[in-house]
Order: structure tokens, then C-alpha cells, then sequence
């Protein structure tokens, strides 16, 4: 049973042509043909530059979706948090909003997934997850499969071959591996262009997943009266303002 992430302009062709499960992507100029898709779980990418519209393509596409997997691009140290915190509190007040006018607690990855974690949910590229590419090598990741470096974990004829398996794994992170943002993608392509180690993650990276654990409990405390969250161990932990583990 294949999953097909295919962007949003091509989501009726897809159909049309029979695939079964549809995952479609929509950019900010995609947001228009929302009402053409029947899918409930969609992906929202925009880029860093685009967080001040966040809220309103969130809205936008809750209309239609019950679950929205925000995915931010081009992220680096000139990350914009003021404005992603207040994007990111007028999403939680509109998820307030739907769930006392309808009962429904939509979902959106950067504020719910955390309040229904109790460790951390992220790719396990190189661990558990691996990329075969067109010239039959294995890869920890699809985004390294076009680095210069040789990043091959074998092959179709030798297998896989685990090359320094440790180097991705979180509990290698001292870090990572007692962070309470058990929702951050810890992403070993991001902390190895950004840190040049795979277990070493930027510090913008970790500002914004703490930003949006800040918000996430925040949202929680507001639904403490939906039953969905009444098993939910989620809490702060330690003081929201601490951004920076380090």
C-alpha cells in the first residue's frame, strides 16, 4: 500500500490515474484549489520568508483538512521568532476556536503531535530508515543521496552495510538525548550542514522546536477539557522561556 506525496497541482491527476492513497503538498500559490482535494491529512511548505502568512494558510486549509503537516524550508540563523511566535499563538487560538465551535481537535504537526508524545518521534534516517536511489545505493537519507560526499550505506548487491550507524543515532546527542521537544525532526542533514556533525543539531533549529513546545503547552492548557488530551502527559518540564538547551 504506497503513500503518494505528490504536489498539490498534480493531486487530481493522481486520482485520475489510480492512486489509492494521496498525500498532496501545497505551497502558499496552491492554497486557491484546496476545495479540489477530498484528502483530510495534507502538507503545508513554505519557506522562512513566508512564516508571516502561517496562520492564514493554516486557516485556509483547516477548512477542508483535519491535519495539516507544516513543513518549513530554508531555515538558518536569521530565523525570524518573534514573528514565528506570534504565527504560531494565532494558529493555537484558532484550533481553540474550532474545537468549541465543532468538538473537533484538529491536528497541526508543530502544535499537537507534542502533547500526544512521550519520547521523541523523528525520522530515524540511518537507523531505521534508509534510501534506495536509481543507482541502487543505499542512503541514510533522500537528502543526501546528492551530496558530493559519500555518505552510501551499500548497495542492492552487498546490502546494507550500516557505515558509522552511530553518528544518527539521538542517544549519541548529548544534547538531544535529554530534550523534552520530543516532536523536533531531529534532522541529521540539517545538523550536518549546519554543525558539520550529524548529532550536533544548530542552534536555530532547537530555538524553534522549544518555541513551538512553548506554544504547545499553552494549547493544551486551554483544551484541558477535551477528552483526547485526558491521558496526555505532556508538560513543560522546565522553564518555556529556555529556548536554547545550550
Amino acid at each position: 500500500d504506497i503513500l503518494h506525496i505528490v504536489a498539490a497541482p498534480h493531486y487530481s491527476k493522481a486520482i485520475k490515474i489510480g492512486y489509492k492513497r494521496v498525500l498532496p503538498v501545497y505551497r502558499p500559490q496552491d492554497i486557491l484549489d484546496v476545495g479540489k482535494t477530498s484528502e483530510t491529512n495534507v502538507i503545508l511548505s513554505i519557506r522562512e520568508q513566508e512564516i508571516s502568512g502561517l496562520c492564514n494558510y493554516i486557516q485556509k486549509l483547516l477548512r477542508y483538512a483535519a491535519r495539516i503537516n507544516v513543513n518549513i524550508t530554508d531555515l538558518d540563523k536569521t530565523f525570524q521568532e518573534d514573528s514565528y511566535l506570534k504565527e504560531l499563538r494565532l494558529v493555537k487560538d484558532l484550533l481553540v476556536q474550532i474545537w468549541q465551535q465543532t468538538g473537533v481537535l484538529k491536528e497541526v504537526n508543530i502544535l499537537t503531535d507534542i502533547i500526544f508524545l512521550n519520547k521523541h518521534d523523528h525520522c530515524n534516517a540511518g537507523v531505521k530508515n534508509f534510501v534506495l536511489s536509481p543507482n541502487g545505493e543505499f542512503y541514510p537519507c533522500c537528502a543526501q543521496v546528492e551530496n558530493k560526499e559519500d555518505c552510501s550505506s551499500g548497495n542492492l548487491d552487498t546490502g546494507l552495510t550500516y557505515p558509522n550507524q552511530r553518528w544518527y543515532r539521538i542517544e549519541q546527542s548529548n544534547v538531544c538525548n535529554v530534550c523534552e521537544a520530543y516532536h523536533c525532526p531531529y534532522c541529521v542533514e540539517i545538523n550536518r550542514k549546519s554543525t558539520n556533525e550529524f548529532c550536533v543539531p544548530p542552534s536555530f533549529q532547537c530555538r524553534k522546536s522549544h518555541i513551538e513546545r512553548k506554544v504547545s503547552y499553552e494549547l493544551k492548557e486551554l483544551l484541558k477539557d477535551c477528552t483526547l488530551l485526558k491521558n496526555s502527559e505532556f508538560h513543560c518540564g522546565y522553564s518555556s522561556d529556555i529556548l536554547d538547551p545550550i
